[in-house]
């Protein structure tokens, strides 16, 4: 990404993403079967119900806090800028968590202990619930970037939790919060898409 770009362009990016993220998730997982949800292909590795929960659990913490400052910053009428640039913090955490141009995972990262996913298998009924929550809160986040686009989005700053605690940008987090799911989204697919998954499922 070039030093500074155009908000409106930026968060249209993160709206059209964030669309195709939920599109996918619902094309590739709903219809698996609860031994295809809790397939690893080995042992250290998360499955696919794990990629979805962590991305759950991730999502959640941020989008209360999030929800409250904008509210508050709407009350404040500050109007957006044209421009935004990345601050330190956020260009950190966005490298850290962001895929490659060709969909691979360029940095391997140890799940803070507040977003780990359930360690035993999960019933296909369990995993229909977090499906439903992560549309839910993918609707919430694709809500919160509509509006940003009448928010400054380099002036407005959000408490971030990624090796310490600092304040970072809301155009840095909502694009941390975006590239998050869509690399564990990837991981997932990484999972169905092996040679070794199980083989009674329709693939797409």
């Amino acid at each position: 990404m070039p030093k500074s770009i155009s908000c409106s362009l930026l968060l249209r990016q993160l709206e059209r993403l964030t669309l195709r993220i939920s599109e996918i998730t619902t094309r590739d997982f709903s219809v698996l079967k609860e031994e295809h949800l809790n397939w690893k292909f080995e042992h250290s590795q998360w499955s696919i119900a794990q990629c979805i929960e962590h991305s759950n659990k991730f999502l959640e913490y941020y989008l209360q806090p999030i929800e409250k400052i904008i509210l508050l910053q709407k009350k404040r009428n500050t109007p957006p800028t044209p421009s935004y640039k990345r601050g330190k913090y956020g260009k950190y955490g966005i490298k850290m968590v962001r895929i490659t141009k060709q969909n691979k995972i360029k940095i391997n990262l140890d799940s803070r202990k507040g977003y780990q996913p359930t360690p035993s298998p999960i019933s296909k009924t369990k995993f229909d619930l977090e499906l439903g929550k992560f549309h839910n809160q993918q609707q919430a986040l694709l809500n919160i970037i509509q509006q940003s686009h009448t928010l400054p989005l380099g002036k407005t700053k959000i408490p971030f939790n990624f090796w310490g605690f600092y304040k970072i940008k809301l155009g840095d987090l909502l694009q941390i919060l975006v590239y998050h799911t869509e690399r564990h989204l990837v991981q997932a697919q990484r999972i169905l898409y092996h040679d070794n998954f199980p083989s009674q499922v329709e693939r797409f």
